[in-house]
């Protein structure tokens, strides 16, 4: 009795292993960049109306070989087994994403396409700043940068002093004045760190008995009974939080506050050896999480907003940033002694 697997391999001989008229290869070539060239001798499937719906499977060409269906990059010479029966696309759909880049054309739409892969001799700023500058001496394209956005880790300050650099000697556009944009969505993080660091034994005493509970599957069971008979209408589950990603810590306190009358009825760690953010969260530090969480709302939504992937965010910086300045602004205003100061605290960063 035959395979499975030798019936696909089968089907690949009969619909695929037949020479691709000059045509065919022609019009494979086009969907190629230019220094892409098909591999002489490679089996190639050109099948115009894919049954693949995944929007990755666009960055590979398809081809047979030893009877076995496979991928590879078009912006590399990275290959990959292709049959998802058998082998999964986890390692194609990866690729294809740390493979990327996103740009906009001339009709605001969102593009991604591979710009380069290249090792560096260091993480040092000057490394970075050589590396980038070597890339783009070689597109042709080091007299029209423009603008370079990064995060704030100092190695990518010295990264673009360097690019400044370059840029004043090609000429480049607005002599490199405003070359270095910084990422709005760390900044943001660095604003609203600083601004929540008031609450911060209130916060640990939540993130620790989270992490009680969720450390051991009895806890589990124990705290999902406890929801049931409390009558908690909820699907959300209990989530760590990243420290680095203060949006994390938002979702795990404004899930956890859910369940403020679940974690009353356990019987969370507590004595006089431990420090004041280790002992369990009280009825005062869940009041003063639920206006900070109110506090923080608007600005997990616009930390959503320009962390888009899916669609142009380049356009919303200024319109955000004002947005930002006027929740700040409201909140200066509030009769919370500590609002306000968060808010003055945070003021001060934008």
């Amino acid at each position: 009795m035959e395979s499975s697997q030798s019936k696909r391999s089968a089907s690949f001989s009969e619909q695929t292993l037949q020479p691709l008229s000059e045509k065919d290869m022609e019009e494979l070539q086009s969907t190629l960049p230019p220094d892409k060239k098909l591999k002489a001798g490679r089996e190639y499937i050109w099948n115009r109306k894919s049954k693949r719906k995944a929007e990755y499977w666009k960055y590979y060409l398809e081809y047979v070989e030893n009877g076995k269906l496979r991928a590879e990059c078009k912006f590399c010479p990275k290959t990959f087994a292709a049959d998802g029966n058998l082998n999964g696309s986890k390692n194609v759909k990866n690729h294809a994403e740390s493979c990327l880049a996103h740009f906009i054309d001339n009709d605001w739409k969102l593009n991604k396409k591979i710009i380069n892969f290249c090792p560096i001799s260091s993480h040092k700023g000057e490394a970075i700043g050589k590396a980038v500058e070597a890339c783009l001496e070689y597109w042709g394209i080091d007299d029209k940068l423009f603008t370079v956005t990064v995060d704030n880790a100092s190695s990518n300050d010295v990264a673009c002093a360097h690019l400044s650099r370059m840029v004043r000697r090609t000429e480049c556009i607005n002599d490199g004045k405003n070359l270095h944009v910084r990422c709005i969505a760390h900044i943001i993080n660095l604003i609203v760190w600083d601004g929540i660091k008031e609450h911060g034994v209130c916060i640990d005493r939540v993130r620790n008995a989270v992490k009680y509970v969720k450390n051991s599957p009895a806890r589990i069971l124990r705290f999902k009974d406890l929801v049931q008979k409390a009558n908690i209408d909820s699907k959300s589950s209990l989530s760590f939080d990243v420290p680095t990603r203060w949006n994390s810590t938002y979702i795990m306190l404004e899930t956890a506050l859910k369940f403020r009358r679940v974690f009353s009825g356990l019987s969370l760690p507590d004595g006089e050896d431990l420090n004041d953010n280790e002992r369990p969260p009280e009825p005062e530090d869940w009041e003063k999480l639920e206006r900070l969480v109110l506090f923080l709302e608007g600005f997990y939504l616009l930390t959503k907003r320009i962390s888009g992937s899916h669609y142009v965010t380049a356009n919303k910086g200024l319109g955000e940033i004002a947005s930002m300045y006027d929740m700040l602004n409201n909140w200066e205003q509030s009769e919370d002694l500590n609002f306000q100061a968060m808010a003055i605290a945070m003021k001060k960063k934008v």
